[in-house]
């Protein structure tokens, strides 16, 4: 085996096994909350697609944080929206970002004196073509398939004083092919990490 394939490997090895220890230690201090045990002041279920619909939400993961702050419900929710990603998800309508690949807009945002909701919604540009090449693949027996979209919801619910749950929830919007293919098992991973890496760093506020 040459030097730089040996090189390549360990470093290789060494970046999963990074990944691995960080990946464990988001789900230990952020796990998986069922959809079932989300407040009733959520408003992302009503965003979803009827079951009628040419399209489905395949899976929704949510992770829920409680902070301590003098920070308004508001302040809260804006600074998890400063993760770069959902900044340009932010528009009142339809905007493309800056690489034209996917577009975004906010649903909605809902303040009352408990809480703070805001939805944010996302699919692939039509002109990209990706979901498409992934739909024609799958159709020869390629055992993936390529969400359209999702929706994000960014919580925020006051539970004491100063004291606040925050929750993420995001799901994956799919073509109702009635196949059951979605991205694979490792990719929801990842996927799953992201929304835990923005829960962290979007609740170190003061």
């Amino acid at each position: 085996m040459s030097v730089l394939r040996k090189i390549s490997m360990y470093s290789a090895l060494i970046g999963f096994g990074g990944y691995f220890v960080l990946h464990q230690q988001l789900k230990k201090k952020y796990p998986d909350v069922p959809l079932y045990n989300l407040p009733d002041s959520t408003h992302i279920k009503s965003t979803f697609p009827p079951s009628n619909s040419k399209t489905y939400i395949a899976y929704c993961d949510t992770f829920k944080t409680t902070i301590t702050t003098t920070a308004s419900k508001a302040q809260i929710a804006d600074s998890v929206l400063k993760w770069p990603t959902l900044q340009n998800l932010q528009t009142d309508g339809p905007s493309s970002t800056a690489t034209g690949a996917i577009t975004g807009e906010k649903v909605s945002r809902t303040s009352k004196p408990k809480y703070e909701s805001v939805i944010l919604k996302w699919n692939w540009a039509p002109s990209s073509h990706i979901v498409s090449t992934f739909e024609w693949l799958a159709g020869y027996g390629y055992p993936w398939r390529l969400m359209n979209g999702g929706y994000h919801e960014i919580l925020v619910q006051q539970v004491g004083e100063n004291t606040y749950d925050v929750y993420f929830v995001t799901a994956h919007e799919y073509n109702n092919l009635r196949d059951g293919k979605v991205i694979p098992g490792f990719m929801q991973a990842l996927h799953k990490d992201f929304g835990r890496l923005v829960l962290h760093f979007g609740t170190q506020i003061k």
